[in-house]
């Protein structure tokens, strides 16, 4: 049996240190279990470049069993679950399985467990301590001390006790809980907790805490909030901009669960501008995190209130030596076919075991909504909605492309190109193997006619409009689809998978509709033509939910590739329409025009992130323009990408020989 354990290089420190069991030089200390079991263990590091994502990529092949940790996780996303034929067990030593597609393992029968209250303790007192740290201002009095000065007052005046204070907690399970528990000395004026789920009676009197089930309601409460829950698809951006707005002035946030739960940008602008005191954890959105994350040195107006550190809360010598002992416990159980811990099972043979994400799986299946929002929009002269489905269909890929290399990024979904149906050929002849956008589609945005160009190896131009309303439905009612029929039938036949681009765009409507001046009729043609559209590609392509409800809607523009007036505006549409029907928009898309001066890209991961604040599932490159790009800006657009967990794809505009080499010299980057 091969099992692979993905852990972080400990360097000097591991070998001075063998109780550093979390490492590559220490392997949990299983090496010789499994080597007097006649097993083979392997260990990469975890995946912090590309070259140790292609490794854990080649062993996943034929690996029985994946260790992980939640500290430097090895990120197993489903295609790499559906390269891994012969896996059929998940560990993570440790807590937090979130690095790895659990519906993707429910729908390939692996099994998911985790090392249960193994680092409860460790965390819970991480917890208590940056509460503290940042009620007593610590962190600028410390670095007064360094610096040499010595001036009380500049601390002091923002330095307080911690009883009297309401502190609550956003999750009430085995680390939450004990942190209540180790503030009940403090004596604080009160301690709330908000949770999907009510705490026994008797745990909650112990602990005198108050259940408050409306979240804003909660924060608007507290004086400290800690983030104690598990990050999936429910909580994932949860602490935002429009939930800090209800904090009281000058709270304080501490999140030692995962980074991604909170807005990484809200959080900051929060903390700069004084709507919070301070924010304290040791968890990231991405990690380890860049050295310019925002996190690292954002202050509040008085220059404090940062408690920020590298995730070792749960990971401190003690925990380490209970999740590795759990580790091996979960191997042996399984080697013995002894039956495991309930309180260790995530994922059962093919089902949910763990209340939390059942909760989160339900709720994310959500009933999908009708189109009155491309009315709505269409009326108002707003952008237009690019719809994708959540799941995508499996297709053919090289495994040495640019896509493979993308989608083993944590969260990553897809690399891909538009396309037409006469510009397929080429796609056939190229060494490097994308999935594939469907032909431009475009729709309402208030923008110029979308008729970017791309030179074809020096033949004429070409236009990518096969499926644009002009195109296919000329006259009313009247409807040709005969080159976009060509376009599908070839991917479908080569596997390949498609994305819908936007259905309408203001620009190349057909005559008749310019002509059209009443709501009434106007929304009728509207949801006419995409259900006939949309309807003919059902399951196919990606598209727009009454024609196919198994589809994820986009909103999609251009020029929003930087921190502007138009980007924030669209989130705040996107905030509105929300608010207004919960669900309605499940994602936002760039367009993506990279100028020809250097350094054309640099603010795409700034734009991403602020689309990422909106109230949505993701968001996505949904044009790369790189003809007259250089590699290093194009490079820097997908690294980009890369950094906004949202951010599950990039679509590039054609494949042709210059863009190509553009491409190879962007992937050595």
């Amino acid at each position: 049996m091969k099992v692979l354990a993905i852990l972080y290089d400990g360097g000097e420190a591991a070998r001075q240190e063998p109780r550093l069991l979390g490492t590559v030089e220490n392997k949990l200390g299983l090496q010789e279990y499994l080597k007097s079991l006649g097993h083979e263990l392997v260990v990469c590091f975890a995946p912090s470049s590309l070259t140790s994502i292609l490794k854990l990529s080649k062993h996943i092949v034929d690996a029985e069993v994946l260790i992980t940790t939640p500290f430097h996780p090895g990120y197993l996303t489903r295609p790499l679950i559906e390269k891994a034929k012969n896996l059929k067990l998940c560990i993570t030593a440790g807590v937090g399985s979130d690095h790895i597609d659990l519906n993707a393992a429910v729908d390939h029968r692996i099994q998911v467990l985790e090392v249960s209250g193994s680092n409860v303790v460790s965390v819970a007192e991480h917890v208590v301590m940056s509460i503290l740290l940042l009620v007593r201002n610590y962190q600028p009095a410390h670095e007064m001390i360094e610096r040499g000065d010595w001036q009380v007052s500049d601390i002091a005046r923002n330095a307080f006790d911690l009883e009297g204070k309401v502190v609550g907690t956003i999750g009430a399970g085995r680390i939450g809980y004990r942190v209540l528990q180790r503030l009940v000395p403090f004596d604080c004026k009160e301690l709330l907790y908000y949770d999907y789920a009510p705490l026994p009676p008797a745990a909650a009197e112990a602990v005198k805490a108050r259940r408050v089930e409306d979240l804003k309601e909660f924060v608007s409460q507290c004086d400290v909030v800690t983030v104690n829950c598990p990050l999936h698809e429910g909580t994932r951006g949860l602490v935002n901009a429009e939930l800090l707005k209800h904090f009281k002035k000058g709270a304080w946030l501490v999140n030692t669960a995962r980074g991604a739960i909170c807005d990484k940008d809200a959080v900051a602008e929060a903390l700069k501008s004084g709507q919070i005191n301070g924010y304290a954890g040791d968890v990231w959105n991405v990690q380890p995190a860049p050295k310019d994350h925002v996190w690292r040195t954002v202050k509040n107006p008085l220059g404090g209130g940062n408690g920020m550190v590298p995730h070792y809360s749960g990971t401190t010598l003690d925990a380490q030596k209970r999740y590795a002992d759990g580790a091996k416990s979960i191997l042996q159980n399984y080697i013995e076919g002894k039956p495991q811990e309930a309180q260790n099972i995530i994922i059962g043979l093919g089902k949910y075991e763990t209340a939390a994400f059942v909760s989160s799986a339900r709720s994310s299946m959500k009933t999908l909504g009708s189109l009155t929002l491309f009315t709505a929009l269409f009326l108002n002269g707003v952008v237009s909605g690019t719809p994708v489905v959540q799941r995508a269909p499996p297709f053919a890929t090289n495994p040495n492309g640019l896509h493979s290399k993308f989608v083993a990024y944590p969260g990553k979904k897809y690399f891909g190109t538009a396309l037409d149906a006469d510009t397929l050929q080429i796609e056939s002849d190229l060494s490097v193997t994308f999935t594939l956008y469907a032909p431009a589609h475009q729709c309402l945005a208030p923008q110029m006619q979308w008729l970017l160009q791309t030179p074809n190896s020096g033949h004429s131009h070409r236009q990518k409009n096969s499926m644009k309303w002009d195109a296919t439905e000329a006259s009313r009612g009247n409807f040709s689809f005969a080159r976009s029929d060509t376009f599908v039938e070839w991917a479908v036949s080569h596997n390949k998978l498609i994305r819908g681009h936007t259905l309408l765009w203001h620009s190349q409507l057909p005559s008749w509709v310019k002509t059209i001046s009443d709501k009434e009729t106007l929304t009728s043609v509207i949801e006419d033509h995409i259900a006939a559209v949309v309807g003919r590609y059902k399951d196919k392509v990606y598209a727009a939910r009454k024609a196919d409800p198994n589809a994820v809607l986009y909103i999609n523009d251009f020029n929003i590739e930087a921190d502007n007036r138009k980007l924030r505006g669209l989130v705040d549409l996107v905030a509105r329409v929300n608010k207004a029907t919960p669900g309605t928009i499940d994602a936002i898309g760039i367009q993506s025009h990279l100028p020809t001066q250097s350094g054309g890209s640099a603010g795409l991961e700034t734009a991403l992130t602020i689309a990422s604040g909106a109230p949505v599932q993701e968001v996505a490159v949904t044009e790369l323009d790189v003809t007259n790009a250089n590699a290093a800006d194009y490079a820097a657009a997908v690294k980009a990408c890369l950094a906004v967990p949202k951010c599950v794809g990039i679509s590039i505009w054609g494949i042709t020989d210059s863009v190509i080499k553009i491409l190879l010299l962007a992937c050595r980057s």
